[in-house]
C-alpha cells in the first residue's frame, strides 16, 4: 500500500509541476512560421525571370478545420517564433498531464480494489 501512496505523491507533484509550468507559459499561438516565396504578378518585374520570387514572411494554422495564413511583419519574426514554440510545449506538457492524471486514478482504482478485497477477507466474505 506505501508503494501506491509513494507513487500518488509522485504522480502529484509531477501533475503540479506540469500545471504550474502551463500556467506560466505565454504568449501562445498556434502555428508554424514559413518563409515562402511568391511572384506577385507585375510583368515587368524581376521575379517573374529571376529566383523564386518574392521573400514573404507567414504563419499558417488550422482552428476549428479551416486553414489560416497570416503576414508576419519583420520586426514580429522572434515573437512569433517564440510564440508558437510556447504552445508546442503547452501542448506537449497537456498530453503529459493526462496521461499523470490518468494513471492517478488508475493507481486509487488498484487501491480501491485492494482495500476492498482485504474488508472482504477480514469479514470472511469472499
Amino acid at each position: 500500500m506505501s508503494n501506491h501512496i509513494s507513487h500518488l505523491n509522485n504522480l502529484e507533484r509531477k501533475r503540479a509541476a506540469l500545471l504550474q509550468s502551463m500556467l506560466e507559459m505565454a504568449p501562445i499561438i498556434p502555428g508554424a512560421y514559413k518563409e515562402v516565396y511568391r511572384k506577385c504578378g507585375k510583368p515587368n518585374c524581376w521575379c517573374q525571370t529571376e529566383g523564386k520570387g518574392h521573400p514573404l514572411k507567414r504563419i499558417t494554422w488550422t482552428e476549428k478545420g479551416v486553414a489560416h495564413s497570416k503576414a508576419v511583419a519583420d520586426e514580429d519574426k522572434e515573437w512569433v517564433l517564440s510564440a508558437t514554440e510556447n504552445y508546442r510545449l503547452f501542448r506537449l506538457a497537456h498530453t503529459e498531464l493526462r496521461d499523470a492524471q490518468n494513471r492517478i486514478e488508475e493507481t486509487l482504482e488498484e487501491i480501491e480494489w485492494e482495500r476492498v478485497e482485504k474488508t472482504r477477507k477480514g469479514k470472511g466474505w469472499l
